[in-house]
């Protein structure tokens, strides 16, 4: 066996053992962190809302007959059960596309109040350069975003680094990306990564 070829089969066994490493260090913050979307507020408007209220969560109890007489087994489902968390930029040729495809989304398998749209602008990446609100009107003029009550969108946070609104940096920590990453990949844009998070609290 060759220098190089020894050389490659040590970078592997080390590239091996840092995943398990990583994926280790993640299950334990996981486990540390009994949180849920429902234990954080995010800025709508100008005002600090309850994530709950934001999706206008409701959670239902039914009760069942048990097997034993008199017995009650009680059942709370939450009304939500998915929410799609996105980071977007308004003003991106992608958007074009993205957006309505979101509007799309929530049409289709919001009808009953069960699967929400969370959309958040920022200024990381490839500058957003409206504020808030300018932004709000402009989707909602532009692509009815916002009529549909299961499509939200807050304003503009911050995503990334010490300064990333705490929802964010547990979405992040949480849940994973299509791409299979539990964080945004910083490229010339931020934007359009998508988190699917459930219900459950």
């Amino acid at each position: 066996e060759s220098i190089a070829a020894r050389a490659a089969n040590i970078a592997k066994i080390v590239e091996a053992e840092e995943a398990i490493k990583d994926q280790e260090k993640e299950n334990e913050a996981k486990i540390a962190d009994s949180r849920t979307v429902y234990d954080f507020s995010v800025p709508v408007a100008g005002v600090n809302v309850p994530f709950m209220d934001l999706i206008k969560q409701e959670f239902i109890t039914t009760e069942l007959p048990g097997e034993n007489e008199g017995e009650v087994i009680k059942n709370t489902q939450a009304k939500v059960k998915a929410i799609l968390v996105v980071n977007i930029k308004q003003d991106d040729p992608i958007a074009r596309r993205n957006i309505p495809e979101l509007i799309s989304l929530a049409a289709k398998f919001g009808r009953n109040g069960e699967f929400v749209v969370v959309c958040s602008p920022t200024d990381q990446g490839y500058f957003e350069p409206d504020t808030s609100a300018l932004i709000r009107l402009k989707l909602a003029s532009e692509y009815g975003y916002g009529i549909n009550p299961v499509t939200i969108l807050t304003d503009k946070v911050n995503l990334l680094g010490t300064g990333a609104h705490p929802f964010w940096r547990y979405v992040e920590g949480s849940c994973r990306s299509p791409s299979g990453l539990g964080r945004i990949q910083v490229s010339e844009s931020t934007k359009y990564t998508y988190f699917l998070t459930n219900c459950t609290r």
